[in-house]
């Protein structure tokens, strides 16, 4: 089959830097299809530091565009420029199916798809409202981020691969019939072979570095179980602009030695500071996934995660781990004492957490894709 992915933003190279959950999806997806025998094309955003086209493990990227980095909101004229520069591209490229991961990328999908009467699939991580997204990014990046996400889905694609139970619910009170929607959650490579026990020292999130995201929460939480006599470490995986007030915030609670702040790392590095923890916390008071909690499934961690609707799915279907109040440290740090204290309660997380992981790799998510892609219009 040949398969047209839209993403903003992709890997500089292969095994790069990876910056988010859509980007994480696509690089994957595209890496298991293009192995598995399919042509696949992406265009993405015209990064520093690249070349126009590149063609690794199978895939063939072509970068259209202006040049700008990767930003989680703001740059409004560049991001424009690049969707109005995917419709041209995309209609000189050759495939059956194009598949389009966010609401940046929607309108220009839906219009190339439609020219040259292909079929369209939007994969939907979340949906966020005006509120949603204004208490994401603020008035005017939230209310920018609104009019992509209505207009994709005004204007409606054939098929739809929603990220969660959440979301599908979420498209069928937009108006998506059931029959169109495939819930599929992402694949990831399992690392973990379920090694010895080894004792509780460290936690990791991996996120940016945002108001949202709470990582604030963590650090009170490394300073309330240190009062408490245990000493754990932080290590945060990503960069933002939150990042200087968190260093202040550690140094003002006494934990700077505790906290480590690790930047952007390569997906490879990642996975092997993931495997060297012991407990995976995603704090966040938004998410559409959180596709490293299944990541770090993969690496044999359990996790600790905010009680929002999204983790409770996910700690449900896996009962492997924990969920905290959001941007509760106290409650935060009674749960990591439990698991730091009860070791049985530990291993069998940890079990199922493997056990999670295994149900959810890059091949059951890329066949289960590819049934989507083939589906009657």
């Amino acid at each position: 089959m040949k398969i047209l992915l839209l993403s903003e933003f992709f890997p500089v190279e292969d095994g790069g830097e990876i910056t988010g959950g859509c980007e994480t999806r696509t690089y994957y997806l595209a890496k298991q299809l293009a192995k598995s025998g399919h042509e696949v094309t992406v265009l993405t955003a015209n990064l520093p530091g690249t070349g126009r086209n590149d063609n690794w493990s199978g895939i063939k990227v072509i970068r259209i565009g202006p040049k700008y980095s990767y930003v989680q909101s703001g740059s409004d004229l560049s991001r424009l420029l690049f969707a109005l520069s995917l419709i041209p591209n995309g209609l000189k490229t050759d495939f059956e199916v194009v598949d389009a991961n966010n609401t940046a990328v929607y309108v220009a999908s839906f219009l190339i798809a439609r020219l040259k009467r292909k079929k369209l699939v939007y994969w939907v991580p979340d949906i966020l409202g005006f509120r949603g997204w204004v208490k994401a990014l603020g008035l005017i990046n939230g209310s920018v981020n609104f009019v992509n996400e209505w207009l994709g889905f005004t204007i409606r694609a054939d098929n739809y691969i929603a990220l969660s139970e959440m979301t599908r619910e979420k498209l069928e009170k937009k108006g998506i019939k059931a029959s169109k929607i495939s819930v599929i959650y992402p694949g990831i490579e399992v690392i973990s072979n379920n090694k010895k026990l080894n004792p509780i020292k460290e936690i990791i999130s991996v996120n940016r570095l945002v108001g949202y995201k709470h990582n604030d929460t963590v650090i009170k939480a490394i300073s309330e179980l240190k009062k408490r006599g245990i000493i754990l470490a932080y290590k945060i995986v990503g960069d933002g602009p939150q990042k200087s007030k968190l260093e202040k915030l550690a140094e003002n609670l006494g934990v700077k030695n505790q906290v480590r702040f690790l930047g952007n790392l390569p997906h490879e590095e990642v996975l092997k500071q993931m495997a060297q923890s012991q407990i995976f916390c995603l704090p966040s008071a938004i998410e559409g996934f959180g596709i490293v909690t299944l990541e770090a499934a993969g690496c044999g961690l359990p996790f600790v995660n905010s009680d929002i609707p999204v983790n409770q799915e996910i700690a449900q279907k896996s009962q492997a781990g924990l969920l905290f109040k959001t941007g509760d440290p106290r409650d935060l740090a009674d749960k990591l004492e439990e698991l730091v204290k009860d070791k049985n309660k530990y291993q069998k997380l940890k079990e199922r957490a493997t056990r999670f992981a295994g149900a959810n790799t890059l091949e059951t998510a890329a066949g289960e894709t590819l049934r989507v892609y083939a589906k009657e219009i």
